[in-house]
């Protein structure tokens, strides 16, 4: 016999056995009460059935205080419990002769991963900036502390960098931060060209860097200056004591040809008495010069 909302009252039954022909009616009768059930627990989320891990929401029965009973064992409160988890949560009423229950489904959707990594050393010179990037999963966007939505990014000035990651479920998670640290660079040395502006070959000229110390010429010396006697191109880099380096221009220093060395020829007497005359002719034209200033022969 299956009870029913009609059963609700005294019920009272006796048994009757029925045979071919004939039936009898037993004498005794058996009578039991049927209970209507308690209404069934109101369960309220105060918040959303639907949050972020790390978040967390409250479930409330709003039309009973006591006798209530959850099925999170771990769980102290009576009409109200704290959710931090996925899953079906249940109380029961038993305040009445008969319990009543009701149940509620919370989802927790997970955070994603926000990590930085980096290519190069997060301390180091203006000229050789590194790259923070991050490796965020299919549907999931991303928001650098710069403003950048990009994978990666140049960290181009000193400070703490974070990326924030946010999956499908709009859920968000954040980096811890990076600290980066960019050194300036110093002022480009200048080259100092001392000596004749157009040398000739095999005539020295010396080029002197803007920088006492800290040099490196493109002929490998480290002085403050250095000695060239050749055409060809020069250049210095400085490097201070943060170990940041700049680099001059190129100095592009071209050596004039020396002239043939000129072959005196003697006409005349090599010894000849006062008042004669010889005749001095060289191979090459025309002469610069002769050590005579009386001269006025050019060749």
């Amino acid at each position: 016999y299956t009870v029913s909302e009609s059963n609700i009252g005294t019920v009272y039954f006796r048994a009757r056995a029925a045979g071919t022909n004939c039936s009898a009616i037993g004498n005794n009768v058996i009578s039991f009460t049927v209970t209507a059930a308690p209404a069934a627990p109101i369960i309220v989320v105060d918040g959303t059935d639907t949050f972020c891990s790390g978040d967390s929401t409250r479930l409330v029965v709003s039309n009973y205080s006591s006798s209530l009973a959850w099925n999170d064992a771990a769980s102290t409160q009576n009409d109200t419990l704290v959710i931090k988890t996925s899953g079906t949560y249940k109380v029961t009423y038993s305040g009445a002769s008969c319990p009543s229950t009701a149940e509620m489904v919370i989802t927790v959707n997970p955070l994603p991963l926000a990590v930085i990594e980096h290519t190069g050393n997060l301390t180091t010179c203006a000229d050789d900036l590194p790259l923070l990037y991050t490796n965020p999963s299919v549907n999931e966007t991303v928001l650098w502390s710069t403003g950048a939505t990009t994978k990666g990014i140049l960290a181009s000035s000193s400070g703490n960098y974070t990326v924030t990651i946010t999956n499908e479920f709009s859920c968000s998670a954040t980096s811890a931060v990076t600290v980066v640290t960019i050194k300036p660079l110093p002022p480009k040395p200048v080259i100092t060209q001392i000596g004749s502006p157009n040398p000739c070959q095999g005539e020295p000229v010396t080029l002197q860097s803007s920088y006492t110390t800290g040099n490196s010429w493109s002929t490998g010396s480290t002085e403050e200056s250095i000695v060239v006697t050749t055409s060809g191109n020069y250049f210095v880099s400085f490097t201070n004591s943060n170990g940041c380096s700049a680099k001059s221009d190129v100095l592009s220093l071209s050596f004039r040809p020396a002239p043939i060395k000129p072959y005196i020829t003697v006409t005349g007497k090599v010894n000849t008495c006062n008042g004669d005359s010889v005749r001095l002719s060289v191979s090459t034209t025309p002469v610069s010069t002769w050590n005579d200033a009386n001269t006025t022969v050019n060749n």
